[in-house]
């Protein structure tokens, strides 16, 4: 009895470790997406570092497969290697989808992902599905790390360097401009302030302020006030009267307007006579040049007469109105 107990814990323990193995290995076929038929797509890359047998496939973030086999090739153009995907069977892939090698994460396994196209034709079992290199997030942090370097270097840190020069450029010429204006400004202030005889002057200018405001006061007056009013009021009226005036001279300039344009007529009409007559009006001019001294003698004299009038009219103005009778005027030229 206690040998067939024994044969049937080891049947139970056994079965427990084929039905967990079974587990496992159902378990291992979900995980790699080894859950039925698959069908099998190729895909070339130059580098396939990271990728192993049974890297994941994913087809828009799910995933749907993974690598069966990874197969170096030398052809004319170089080394390339040939990857065997394994995909579930009867999943669609456009002809224009795009494989690419990613990694969600620095430290994360790398993956393949398939971008679906846009084309209405998709892939039969067996064809090339399109690769694109695998973009290295190091080498592009690397290459961003190495334009802003050189960014700093070329860029930032002249501009930080001039920045600073400017401002301890301004930081003398302000220590200069205190040191030789500002400061003896203050002194000089300090001094005159210090002086006995600045309350004196302080007073003598607010005497002097007060009289101002007296004398203003006194010209603002009620009679200036009636003053200023009167001629503020004739002078709206010369306005007024001015800006007829401008009427009448506008009117007068549109008039000699016109004239101007008969004038230009009837020199265009009359030009030979007009010739002639500029011709007897030069001769004219040269009688009158040869007789201008004689014509200015008798000028000079009635500028003398004139004169004599003007300055009799200054010592009496009364003369404007009655006139010194001959005896009266000899009485006056005899002292």
């Amino acid at each position: 009895m206690l040998v067939k107990r024994d044969n049937v814990h080891y049947l139970a323990v056994g079965s427990f470790v084929l039905i967990a193995l079974a587990a496992l290995l159902l378990g291992i076929a979900l995980l790699n997406g080894r859950t039925g038929a698959a069908d099998a797509y190729y895909l070339y890359y130059q580098n396939v570092a990271g990728l192993k047998f049974g890297t994941p496939v994913f087809y828009e973030g799910f995933q749907v497969g993974q690598v069966e086999e990874i197969e170096p090739r030398r052809e004319a153009d170089g080394l390339r290697y040939r990857l065997r995907l394994h995909v579930r069977h009867d999943w669609p892939i456009p002809e224009d989808s795009v494989a690419r090698m990613i990694a969600s994460g620095l430290l994360s396994a790398i993956s393949i992902e398939i971008t679906g196209g846009q084309s209405g034709r998709v892939l039969a079992p067996g064809d090339e599905i399109k690769g694109a290199p695998r973009v290295n997030l190091l080498a592009t942090l690397n290459d961003t790390a190495e334009d802003f370097r050189a960014l700093s270097r070329d860029t930032i840190r002249p501009l930080i360097k001039g920045f600073q020069e400017q401002l301890t450029g301004l930081l003398e010429e302000l220590r200069g401009l205190s040191r030789d204006s500002v400061r003896p400004l203050m002194d000089k202030l300090r001094s005159d302030l210090e002086r006995a005889d600045l309350v004196t002057e302080a007073g003598n200018v607010l005497a002097r302020l007060n009289e101002a405001a007296a004398s203003l006061q006194q010209l603002l007056g009620e009679d200036n006030r009636r003053s200023a009013t009167t001629t503020l009021s004739n002078l709206e009226k010369a306005s007024g009267k001015l800006r007829i005036v401008l009427g009448e001279v506008e009117q007068l300039r549109e008039h000699a307007e016109r004239v101007l344009i008969g004038v230009e007529g009837m020199v265009g009409e009359n030009r030979e006579d007009l010739r002639f007559a500029v011709k007897d009006l030069r001769q004219i001019l040269d009688v009158l040049s040869q007789r201008v001294e004689t014509v200015s003698y008798h000028l000079e004299g009635s500028s003398r007469n004139f004169h004599e009038f003007s300055r009799q009219i200054r010592e009496n103005p009364a003369l404007l109105i009655s006139a010194p009778t001959p005896q009266e005027a000899k009485g006056k030229a005899k002292p």
